[in-house]
């Protein structure tokens, strides 16, 4: 649902982000064309698999720069000598459209 001119908030109702995701790219497609910027917010989702799947069809589709990040739990001590978890894994993607040699957008975005 919109929920700003450049803000659309996507429920996963306790189950996986990806679907959630995939259900907010229309509205925030139209968003970050309209405003120049756009964030597309889940909330109440149990699992975030790879960040990649979300992120490279915003750029080889729609020619958008787009990003993802997300909170995780800590898993991994810091090196050397660490002994408590502090950070998470995989806490970001990145997808920059590029152009194919005859000048439309690459299906294979940076």
């Amino acid at each position: 649902r919109s929920v700003a001119p450049g803000c659309v908030l996507s429920d996963a109702r306790g189950g996986f982000a990806t679907p959630a995701c995939l259900a907010g790219h229309p509205q925030l497609v139209e968003k970050a064309k309209a405003n120049g910027v756009a964030v597309l917010l889940i909330k109440r989702a149990h699992h975030f698999a790879a960040l990649w799947p979300d992120v490279e069809p915003l750029a080889a589709r729609h020619g958008l720069v787009a990003m993802a990040f997300l909170n995780s739990k800590a898993f991994v001590a810091h090196w050397p000598g660490g002994h408590h978890p502090i950070y998470g894994t995989n806490p970001m993607a990145f997808a920059c459209p590029r152009r194919a040699a005859d000048g439309s957008l690459s299906p294979e975005p940076l």
